[in-house]
């Protein structure tokens, strides 16, 4: 069974002597510890629900990677007050993360088997997508109407051109098949009563997370009035700025460098992890080797293309005439961002842990990850009923049922 990292107290420890656990670190009157998901069920039937503070080992280690004891010790503090009495709040975007692994995984399988396998991995990674959708789509987009998903999608295919123009790779066949898709949407549009959306490209402003340096007042005073979250590190700030405005930074005898492609992941992690850990990740992202550079743009295009095949699907959903008309087109849209976004995560196995160790044998690596997702599920189930998360408990029993099913579809493989 999977191991989880936890807060035991001395009553918790006393309960779990006759299952294996392992001390990580003395805390409070307590310490943390790594152990199975067969203890924390244990706990639950005995009424003693454990509070959790990470999901697993990895990013425990992670988390606490360089920091000094006093900073550790600060981590799991905050941990345990803000994280882990909402710890079932984190449980879909857990899930979500494993089921983009598996899906990076399945996307390398199928193009290194040229054989009926591949077939089978394509039902696989058609599975995985359609889980995707509910876990991610429905929540997103499931009230927004027709045209409201319209312009999404035409957002998002303007961001994709911009974002595949700046890339040092050659992409200008997947920027010629963007610029087919906002045309056809364009067209849609105008159909409707949109006539404003012309060639269906719109303007959009890039925006990345900078470290820039040197600080003064003018640039604080600049970021307060934009109301933009900021970090002040070394001598200079980290926040997002925009993309077409570096190189007046630049005139203004100021240096910057690119952290963040995803300005949002920048204010997650503000907001998640303290300040020792924010300096760390900092200095961990200074004179970054260009090939690690280009494989964290090619994460986000995936993420990007991700978010596009999503938003598609949903409004496949709202199309009253399946099979006719826009409805085909769309169909055959969402068709070619599947190929796209595969080919994708095959070649740079996103979403993956870092450095990802390709095997020859991809499924058995896919089915040890498959059966680690089903085992949250099932901690999370668990979980659910002894907190009475109604709601919760019944999206995580479908879950599992489509998990049963992909599992049962990679022992055909």
């Amino acid at each position: 069974m999977k191991e989880r990292l936890v807060f035991c107290n001395p009553l918790i420890l006393s309960l779990l002597s006759d299952y294996p656990h392992e001390t990580i670190l003395p805390f409070a009157d307590g310490v943390v510890a790594a152990i199975s998901d067969e203890a924390i069920l244990y706990l639950l039937a005995k009424n003693q629900p454990v509070p959790i503070l990470y999901f697993s080992r990895a990013d425990y280690n992670q988390a606490m990677h360089l920091l000094s004891p006093d900073d550790v010790k600060e981590v799991v503090s905050r941990r345990l007050v803000s994280w882990s009495p909402n710890v079932l709040d984190h449980a879909l975007s857990w899930l979500c993360q494993g089921e983009q692994q598996c899906l990076s995984l399945a996307a390398l399988g199928h193009h290194q088997n040229q054989t009926e396998k591949a077939e089978l991995l394509t039902e696989y990674v058609d599975s995985k997508l359609d889980l995707l959708f509910s876990l991610l789509a429905k929540k997103l987009y499931s009230h927004l109407e027709r045209t409201t998903l319209l312009l999404l999608l035409l957002e998002g295919e303007s961001e994709l051109i911009e974002e595949l123009s700046l890339a040092e790779s050659n992409q200008q066949q997947e920027v010629a098949l963007r610029q087919q898709f906002a045309s056809e949407l364009a067209a849609d549009l105008q159909k409707g009563g949109y006539p404003e959306f012309g060639d269906g490209l719109l303007h959009i402003i890039l925006t990345r997370g900078y470290y820039i340096a040197p600080h003064d007042a003018d640039m604080s005073s600049h970021l307060k009035s934009l109301r933009a979250p900021y970090v002040l590190w070394q001598d200079g700030v980290v926040a997002q700025w925009p993309v077409e405005s570096i190189d007046s930074l630049a005139k203004a005898g100021k240096t910057t460098e690119l952290f963040y492609f995803n300005s949002q992941e920048f204010f997650e992690k503000q907001a998640d992890l303290t300040m020792p850990q924010l300096f760390r990740d900092f200095a961990a992202l200074v004179n970054r080797p260009r090939p690690t550079l280009e494989k964290s743009r090619a994460d986000y295009l995936n993420e990007l293309r991700l978010s596009q095949l999503l938003i598609r699907q949903m409004l496949f959903t709202k199309i009253s005439s399946p099979g006719k008309g826009f409805a085909s087109l769309i169909q055959r849209q969402l068709d070619k961002e599947k190929e796209v976004l595969t080919l994708n995560l095959a070649q740079y196995a996103s979403w993956l842990p870092q450095p990802f160790v390709r095997h020859q044998d991809t499924l058995a690596q896919l089915k040890f990850y498959e059966e680690g997702t089903m085992a949250d599920v099932e901690l999370f189930l668990a979980l659910c009923l002894f907190y009475e998360r109604h709601v919760l408990r019944e999206e995580l029993v479908k879950v599992q049922s489509e998990k049963k099913l992909h599992q049962a579809k990679l022992s055909a493989c």
